[in-house]
């Protein structure tokens, strides 16, 4: 798909450019906007391109949570465990950690699971791909918001998203595909 992918070389340069030194790229839109192709198309084969000093060299790994996002995972680490090199973990679809997982205890070991690989920035980078309005429905959700009231899973998402949830770290690009100039 990269030799279809035309027209966001300097969003794809922008994203590779972020993904030094952090530990946590996300990459957020509305639903239909490119943010797989973006990643797909645009990031990963750029990287594996070379376009930043030995990222030819680094592991790439993806996957979507779905229903059971931490035995997902486990079980792409143990596919990925045996190479060397800097790890770019892309979780494409992010949402599902809210709307498809409906594991409390999942849902957390996952996503510190997920904290715990951005703690080291120069060993792994999680790319994280989620759309902008996460889901709609109210369904409540623990833990506990600000002021003692329970959360929706919307509320939730939002707070990973902009570095408002305790347990999120990271930058965010600071624009939206739909704004991205097309050189």
């Amino acid at each position: 798909d990269a030799s279809l992918f035309l027209g966001r070389e300097r969003l794809v340069g922008e994203l590779a450019a972020r993904t030094v030194g952090l530990g946590l790229l996300g990459i957020v839109g509305a639903s239909g906007s490119g943010k797989s192709s973006v990643i797909a198309a645009g990031l990963l084969p750029s990287l594996e391109a070379g376009l930043l000093p030995g990222s030819d060299r680094w592991r790439v790994a993806g996957m979507r949570p779905g229903e059971h996002p931490f035995a997902e995972l486990e079980a792409l680490r143990a596919r990925t465990s045996d190479g060397e090199g800097r790890l770019v973990l892309v979780v494409d679809q992010f949402e599902e950690v809210f709307t498809a997982c409906q594991d409390d205890g999942e849902r957390d070991r996952f996503v510190e699971s997920l904290v715990s690989t951005t703690s080291a920035p120069e060993a792994a980078v999680v790319v994280v791909g989620i759309r902008g309005e996460p889901h709609r429905a109210r369904l409540l959700v623990g833990p506990r918001g600000h002021g003692g009231t329970q959360q929706t899973k919307h509320q939730q998402a939002r707070a990973y998203i902009h570095g408002r949830h305790p347990r999120r770290r990271g930058a965010a690009v600071g624009r939206t595909l739909e704004s991205a100039p097309a050189s």
